[in-house]
């Protein structure tokens, strides 16, 4: 996913480049080209930099949530799937049990990186109905790290009054 991005934001500054070239062939006054060159730059830069480094921004939300696949789906057999997805951290070489949402089957649990994490993925020791147990076999896999588990979730009871 984050080649998506950076192929969205390759796109992006190739578009203004183009912009800003068209610009100048269209506009006859050098002062009203200059100016609108410079403001263009500063704010694309401007975006830029508060999309990537605040870290809780509307925007940088946005995109966020609408990754996030979690719900009720349905397979192949018309049978129900549900996507719990959610994040934990590991600091040390401990094991981490991570809580998730009751199953009625051991679900499938699939770990994600969260930015620039280059090592390999955390390994899973043990999947249980309601949590899940992962460890660090290297320092270079602390940090933040997205999880996503399908299965049959159990559902809530009807109250009965």
């Amino acid at each position: 996913m984050e080649y998506f991005f950076i192929a969205g934001n390759v796109a992006s500054l190739a578009a203004l480049v183009g912009f800003l070239l068209q610009v100048g062939h269209v506009l006859p006054d050098d002062n009203v080209t200059r100016v609108t060159l410079a403001l263009s730059l500063v704010l694309t830069a401007a975006f830029w930099l508060f999309f990537y480094f605040v870290p809780t921004n509307r925007v940088k939300k946005t995109v966020r949530d609408r990754l996030d696949f979690a719900g009720s789906y349905v397979d192949s057999s018309n049978s129900p799937v549900e996507v719990f997805e959610g994040e934990f951290t590991l600091i040390d070489f401990g094991i981490l049990a991570v809580p998730i949402p009751p199953f009625e089957t051991p679900p499938t649990v699939t770990i994600y990186p969260i930015g620039r994490i280059k090592a390999r993925r955390p390994s899973i020791s043990a999947v249980t109905l309601d949590s899940f147990e992962v460890g660090a076999l290297e320092s270079g896999q602390w940090g933040t790290w997205k999880f996503r588990a399908r299965g049959r979730q159990l559902l809530p009871s009807k109250d009965p009054s």
